[in-house]
């Protein structure tokens, strides 16, 4: 146990240490095993692709990291999934036309300090729980729209500013 226990830290260790090796590692898995470099590109390999040791598994949990930032790669450049399914890779790249999907909007890989993770998923874990609550009372109608206003207040209350504020915390140290 103890052997998968440093295994396993070193792994985490080397993604926060580099954010560039370790966000192709979360975002594509493993070097010469289910992608290369074709042209300065990562593409996913027939292993990834075609693979029969997982049929009817899905892929992107099988064959890739489960942690970590994700958010360097848009998703119709890194998903297994879609590159298996040209249809919806094909709907996904219809709906991409709104200017915030822009591949310059992808977040860079930074990452945030130990104290600054621990202060942001504390505030994090009771907005996601309240988001996840209006979300369906919302979808049902148990509680109007007329109420948006109200529900991004409570957002705010619950302090996503503080959130935003370590983030860019966080950003600019990656930056500078």
């Amino acid at each position: 146990m103890a052997e998968y226990i440093c295994k396993c830290g070193r792994v985490i260790n080397k993604n926060s240490k580099s954010a560039t090796t370790g966000n192709i590692l979360e975002n594509y898995g493993v070097e010469g095993k289910t992608w290369e470099y074709v042209n300065g590109v990562p593409t996913f390999t027939e292993y990834a692709l075609t693979n029969p040791d997982y049929p009817g598994g899905d892929p992107n949990l099988l064959l890739k990291v489960q942690f970590g930032a994700k958010l360097t790669y848009l998703d119709i450049d890194c998903s297994i999934n879609l590159a298996l399914t040209p249809e919806a890779l094909a709907l996904r790249k219809k709906y991409m036309d709104d200017p915030l999907l822009d591949r310059g909007l992808v977040s860079p890989p930074y990452k945030l300090s130990t104290d600054e993770s621990t202060e942001a998923s504390r505030i994090m874990g009771d907005i996601k729980t309240y988001s996840d609550e209006m979300t369906l009372k919302f979808i049902t109608g148990e509680v109007p729209m007329s109420e948006w206003e109200n529900y991004v207040a409570t957002i705010e209350s619950l302090g996503i500013g503080q959130v935003l504020e370590i983030h860019q915390t966080a950003y600019d140290r990656y930056v500078s």
